[in-house]
């Protein structure tokens, strides 16, 4: 099989029925034709995907085949990927929705890529998270795909909402739909050809150029009122900084600016950031683990930390407690922890015995973001990061939320504060850190000018497929 075969299917097409292929099957209450976006949609992420594989359209214009000759362009391909393109309709206009469909019996790969789909694609439409679900669809039939095709069905949104017709109308949201697809291929394709699937098949929030253009002050400052509690201030501080960047945000993730303000607020501490002292904290164990385990004794002459002899006792039990470092080979050893100061001096002595591996183990920026996720955020090296955070707060707002994209991304867009800070902050701290956002959002929301609604969550309990 060759690993570079694409396959997709833009669904329906034509004026008749074919072998269990409808020719429309949900129209939005504007007249825009499910089959007439399939297609668009279809032929956008072929065009992306033109460097990277060999891409084949089950149709290329109005025309219908049958839901097994739409899965047999893929098997007589031996195609690494099949993907087939709809939207989804619903009775209730008010019901939205991202989900994608593997077949029960499906393989490994198509549970994989169906995973990725939906988490690219939710990224991008901001609607509920509808999950992979299961079912016998005639285009994914196992027994109509070579044994190790990856292949699943991508509802991308409910058509018969509205306000999703017309933002599918729009170029610009289609692109990035397809890119979200484009990426999950490439993804794919990249697994299994044995290479790293890394920055390039992602969109980085870093490098939007309309987040970069956006002004990070907002238009107009919001007065504080003598009257309004301490949290209320610190959100309309924050939001004197930066609510212009955070307005861009909001608008790009399909987020409240509300929730933008909240979360980040929480997450950095409100701190505001001056150019090339960015706030570090430089983690001892993690040096040990990187380069100390190799280099014991020149470590224990300028760093301790908790577990390691003679950090040892109670107090220190844990990796992260008690990390001491002192620049000579002899002499008392100072706190690491005590300011910003010795953060960066410990910091310089780490790096001048271990080289620049040691900037892997330090925390950055008003979200303390460890560099070791450089990678995860779009950045080429530790360097790269460590410079663009140095340099300003903007880079760390869209590093923020590079390093949330996906679910917790989805978690904020439901309000559901305690999941995304079980999946930000870890579990010990979900329920401490939840309720911090929960006080921020209600303190954000009483402070900005107009608050937009948050975006409508539906709980459909069925959808028409096929």
């Amino acid at each position: 099989m060759s690993n570079r075969d694409v396959v997709i299917d833009p669904g329906h097409g034509g004026n008749r029925n074919v072998g269990g292929s409808s020719a429309n099957n949900a129209t939005g209450p504007n007249g825009t034709q499910e089959k007439n976006l399939t297609l668009d949609l279809a032929r956008r992420t072929a065009a992306l995907l033109r460097n990277d594989a060999t891409v084949t359209l089950t149709r290329t214009g109005d025309t219908n085949l049958s839901l097994a000759d739409r899965a047999h362009a893929a098997r007589d391909r031996g195609a690494a990927v099949f993907l087939s393109i709809h939207l989804n309709g619903f009775g209730d206009p008010s019901v939205d929705g991202t989900e994608t469909w593997i077949a029960p019996g499906a393989n490994g790969q198509s549970r994989r890529f169906a995973a990725d789909v939906l988490r690219r694609v939710v990224a991008v439409t901001g609607v509920r998270d509808r999950g992979v679900r299961e079912s016998n669809l005639g285009v994914l039939l196992p027994n109509r795909h070579a044994a190790d095709t990856a292949a699943c069905l991508a509802e991308i949104a409910f058509l018969t909402n509205a306000a999703q017709e017309t933002r599918l109308n729009t170029s610009a949201y289609c692109d990035r739909i397809a890119a979200a697809l484009a990426g999950a291929v490439r993804a794919e394709l990249a697994l299994r050809s044995g290479t790293t699937a890394h920055a390039l098949d992602r969109q980085y929030y870093k490098d939007d150029a309309a987040l970069l253009a956006a002004p990070l002050a907002p238009p107009s400052a919001i007065a504080i009122d003598r009257s309004w509690h301490d949290a209320q201030r610190a959100a309309a501080n924050t939001w004197n900084r930066l609510g212009g960047l955070i307005s861009a945000v909001a608008t790009r993730l399909n987020l409240e600016p509300a929730t933008v303000l909240a979360v980040w607020y929480v997450e950095s501490g409100g701190r505001a950031h001056t150019i090339n002292q960015a706030v570090i904290r430089f983690e001892n164990h993690l040096l040990w683990r990187a380069w100390g385990e190799q280099n014991a004794t020149t470590y224990d002459a300028h760093f301790q930390h908790g577990g390691r002899a003679p950090a040892t006792g109670e107090s220190c039990a844990h990796g992260w407690s008690c990390h001491k470092y002192r620049r000579a080979d002899s002499g008392e050893f100072a706190n690491v922890h005590r300011n910003q100061t010795s953060e960066y001096d410990a910091l310089d002595v780490a790096i001048g015995l271990a080289g620049e591996p040691a900037r892997n183990c330090l925390s950055i920026g008003g979200p303390q973001i460890l560099i070791s996720n450089y990678r995860r955020i779009g950045y080429t090296s530790p360097r790269a990061m460590w410079d663009a955070f140095q340099a300003g707060e903007r880079a760390q707002v869209l590093g923020f939320f590079d390093f949330c994209e996906g679910r917790l991304i989805t978690a904020l867009r439901n309000h559901d504060w305690t999941a995304f800070a079980r999946g930000y902050n870890g579990g010990g701290q979900a329920q401490r850190y939840g309720t911090n956002i929960a006080n921020a959002y209600a303190a954000a929301q009483a402070v900005l000018p107009s608050a937009a609604p948050p975006p409508a969550q539906t709980h459909a309990a069925a959808a028409m497929y096929g």
